[in-house]
């Protein structure tokens, strides 16, 4: 009987340190997840699902450290195995959903996140989830309902005001949209990506000097941030800064060589200083990173045409005319014989 008692007596620490020494692998992955680190979250989610295979925290956290290192078919496979072993669990479909959307399955990842709020409408994690899904969508005017929701339940989440100024920003909304972002600065003062919204609005309001101002303090917070750059470039090209324009999108090439939207209005500020050979170069850099791009074709035929290079130039806006692109065909016909 003593050796029958001493047996279950070990068994049942084992278990205990066998489930704490899981838990405390889950709690380290959550810790290097809020730090931005999402490869040493995972290796911990596993360390986690090693020592309990049914921890089913583990998987969900785990599915979403892969999505956010765009590995979805793993993510797809942890979050699986959480609806698996428990069908009702709500943050599973919810994090299911938001791989779906980033894999451009739209309609189900929006219908799996619905479900997640439908098994758990108290959590606003899941009307953010979704809002934040249209936004990605484009779908800007159903996201604003979900984040007004959100914003009801934390009223100091600058977050969800920050997300509700650009969808309101894209709906023509501006007002709405500024104070909006005015609250997320006023909660999160040190936050580059709530200027640069700012930045967006009142240059949406034609307010070109107030919207360069925020765009250069976005830029102060931080250096890396290239979308600043390049939206700094824009409202100093419709301010007339052409010069200035160009070194605000060269900036944002080095940083993201990437994003053809950069290259493009740099073409278009070089066209307006008659720099012809840079603005070809320019559009041929589109191009090279979004070939589809009938506009790009357009504008640096115009500008082969403009350097007196006829027969190329009319190639480009050819080529763009066939693709469906309007101002090629004028163009096409003005200066193609």
């Amino acid at each position: 009987m003593k050796n029958i008692l001493s047996i279950l007596i070990a068994c049942l620490a084992f278990s205990l340190a066998h489930g704490q020494t899981a838990e405390s692998y889950y709690r380290e992955g959550l810790k290097k997840d809020s730090l931005n680190n999402p490869k040493e979250a995972i290796d911990l989610y596993s360390k986690a699902l090693a020592a309990d295979a049914e921890f089913i925290k583990a998987y969900a956290a785990r599915g979403n450290a892969k999505m956010k290192l765009n590995d979805y078919e793993g993510a797809m496979s942890d979050l699986n195995q959480c609806i698996k072993m428990n069908p009702q669990y709500a943050y599973a479909y919810a994090c299911k959903g938001m791989v779906k959307v980033r894999m451009r399955n739209d309609a189900t990842g929006i219908a799996d996140i619905t479900r997640a709020i439908a098994l758990n409408p108290d959590d606003e994690h899941f009307y953010e989830m979704r809002g934040n899904a249209k936004i990605r969508l484009r779908d800007y005017a159903g996201a604003i309902p979900d984040l007004d929701a959100v914003i009801q339940a934390n009223q100091g989440y600058a977050g969800a005001y920050m997300d509700r100024a650009i969808a309101r920003l894209r709906t023509g909304k501006l007002e709405g949209a500024m104070e909006d972002v005015n609250r997320s600065i006023e909660l999160r003062p040190e936050n580059s990506r709530a200027y640069n919204t700012r930045g967006n609005i009142k240059d949406a309001m034609g307010k070109l000097d107030a919207a360069i101002a925020d765009f250069t303090h976005a830029i102060t917070l931080n250096r890396s941030d290239f979308e600043s750059y390049s939206n700094r470039g824009n409202s100093r090209s419709k301010n007339g800064d052409n010069p200035g324009a160009i070194e605000d999108f060269e900036a944002a090439v080095r940083l993201n060589p990437k994003s053809p939207e950069p290259y493009f209005n740099m073409g278009l500020a070089h066209i307006e200083l008659k720099e012809y050979k840079s603005a070809a170069n320019d559009f041929s850099n589109v191009i090279r990173l979004r070939p589809e791009d009938a506009e790009a074709y357009t504008q640096r035929g115009l500008a082969t045409v403009l350097r007196e290079d006829i027969s190329n130039g009319c190639i480009d806006l050819k080529k763009a005319k066939e693709m469906g692109d309007v101002d090629a065909a004028g163009y096409f016909k003005q200066y193609c014989k």
